[in-house]
């Protein structure tokens, strides 16, 4: 079967733990967008911790064993990946054979070393450690909080956390005591004002009748 072969340049080199990790996501982002399905893949990293020489499989039991430590040296990398449509792929970065900053890439399949070496090229990640800042709000109340003056929110952005209640929470409480009131004294001043209209009308009927009656 015949075999085809690559190299090309590494984005992120392989000098401190963080650039070693970034060039394996890179990797493995760039083998997740040629949308094969995977049937084996395996990660297999060489290094060193001082004198002593280690070999982890898996990227957390490199993280595992590699972060945080003053005196890392990187040798290798090796990423094997078979695909079900009989497809396989070897990347490889070494600092024995291949030369430095650069990844090795073999295929059974020549398209698809094509196909992986542009996506490669058009693949960045994000390295940046820090976390996204999220803002997230937060309503409190019925489902008519807001349209009756009784919400209040919490806002978390940029890593402060602030209260917010709303303006009218506390004017709104006494127009609706105020609203209530006139209401009553409204309905008390008509209730009266009708009444005094009636005894008015009562009391020019009894006028006239009187007039008219005096008049025979």
């Amino acid at each position: 079967m015949a075999d085809f072969s690559i190299n090309i340049k590494n984005k992120y080199s392989d000098e401190t733990f963080q650039s070693v990790k970034d060039t394996y996501d890179w990797i493995v982002e760039s083998l997740r967008k040629l949308n094969m399905p995977q049937k084996y893949f395996d990660a297999e990293f060489h290094f060193s911790i001082g004198e002593m020489r280690c070999t982890t499989v898996g990227i957390d039991e490199f993280i595992q064993h590699a972060y945080g430590v003053s005196d890392f040296t990187f040798y290798e990398l090796q990423i094997s990946v078979d695909f079900y449509e009989d497809t396989d792929i070897h990347v490889f970065i070494t600092n024995s054979i291949i030369p430095k900053d650069e990844l090795h890439i073999n295929s059974n399949d020549k398209v698809v070393l094509q196909n992986l070496v542009d996506i490669f090229n058009r693949t960045e990640i994000n390295n940046n450690n820090s976390k996204p800042v999220t803002n997230q709000i937060t309503i409190n109340g019925g489902n008519n909080a807001i349209a009756n003056n009784n919400s209040t929110a919490t806002i978390v952005s940029n890593s402060k956390k602030v209260n917010v209640s709303n303006a009218n929470n506390n004017s709104g409480a006494g127009a609706n005591k105020e609203s209530k009131f006139r209401k009553v004294f409204n309905a008390i001043m008509t209730n009266l004002a009708s009444n005094f209209i009636w005894y008015l009308l009562c009391v020019l009927a009894g006028a006239l009748i009187a007039y008219f009656i005096t008049k025979q």
